[in-house]
């Protein structure tokens, strides 16, 4: 699956509850970032099966949304149509890491994003987690030049996570503002 700025897909791999022993599955492809046209082959798909009852059997995604059986695929298009289509690729970055792991809900996410509501820290660039954070937050304080070396920034980056709502990954901490 294609990794670009310019499209999330999402493959879902439908089954319809009233044929499902008889094997009568498919896979149907919908790019959120063209909600509307996701949207129609989702109910030209939907009008196929005559109201049976479908659910999501397995996905393949660009982004881990977090989705599973049990979403609803109206909702999953309604957010693509008002936020994901919109957002950069560092605000799909932040989303997927605020839902994958089931830490927040959607809505929550989404408006976390969408305010801007939330500080990325990149390791690479600071050092290590802990003292990323420090190294980060310690920018605001006023440290003479010749005091700095003797700052602790690991110590002090760990107290700032321990008094925040923040999610780590491997390249980069996002702390909730």
């Amino acid at each position: 699956m294609e990794n670009n700025k310019n499209s999330i897909e999402m493959v879902i791999y439908v089954s319809d509850l009233a044929h499902y022993n008889r094997g009568i599955t498919e896979w149907i492809e919908l790019d959120l970032m063209n909600p509307a046209e996701a949207k129609s082959k989702f109910d030209d798909f939907q009008k196929e099966r005559e109201e049976h009852a479908l659910f999501i059997s397995d996905t393949s995604m660009t982004y881990n949304l977090g989705i599973n059986e049990f979403d609803n695929i109206d909702f999953i298009l309604y957010m693509a149509d008002i936020f994901f289509s919109n957002w950069s690729e560092e605000q799909l970055s932040v989303f997927s890491d605020l839902v994958k792991d089931g830490d927040y809900e959607w809505k929550q996410a989404a408006e976390i994003v969408n305010n801007y509501d939330y500080t990325i820290i990149d390791h690479e660039e600071l050092g290590k987690e802990e003292e990323a954070v420090g190294r980060y937050y310690a920018e605001y304080l006023a440290i003479p030049e010749n005091k700095k070396k003797y700052f602790d920034y690991e110590r002090y980056g760990r107290d700032v996570l321990i008094g925040s709502e923040s999610i780590t990954n491997e390249d980069y901490t996002i702390i909730i503002n």
